[in-house]
């Protein structure tokens, strides 16, 4: 999709189950073993009674939109700043939403707002990304 294609206000939305196979492969890969997030046992303990995801894993869904999606190839991410408002369970079907807030087309540039919704509806991170767009500035093989 070009730039010029983009529009104030377009959305995208996703859907992503997480799974304890991907919380553990996250905690191995970011070195963060907080138990909180990979022993139910000791989860089932805590104030949420239950193992949940990571807060930057629920960032992650984000970028892996934004970079593979939508915009899509050609993304390059700026900035983001998040809120975490709620946790993301493991088991829960969580929906990663991106809504085009602002354009600057002399720099290829887009305001988003990223959030990711719990399968109440309910905001467990609520946000805003700055990316570049400009696919023509990659070279395929």
């Amino acid at each position: 999709m070009k730039f010029e294609e983009f529009t104030i206000g377009q959305e995208h939305h996703e859907s992503h189950l997480v799974t304890q196979e991907e919380i553990n492969a996250f905690a191995q890969v970011s070195g963060d073993q907080n138990p909180l997030h990979i022993d139910p046992d000791f989860a089932s303990k805590s104030i949420f009674g239950r193992p949940i995801a990571h807060g930057v894993f629920g960032l992650s869904l984000i970028s892996a939109a934004l970079g593979m999606r939508f915009p899509g190839f050609g993304t390059i991410y700026m900035s983001q700043e998040a809120k975490f408002m709620k946790p993301i369970f493991i088991g829960e079907t969580v929906d990663v939403s991106l809504t085009i807030k602002s354009l600057e087309p002399e720099k290829k540039r887009m305001v988003l707002s990223t959030r990711v919704l719990k399968e109440d509806g309910e905001a467990a991170i609520d946000g805003e990304a700055k990316v570049q767009y400009n696919p023509d500035l990659f070279v395929t093989r």
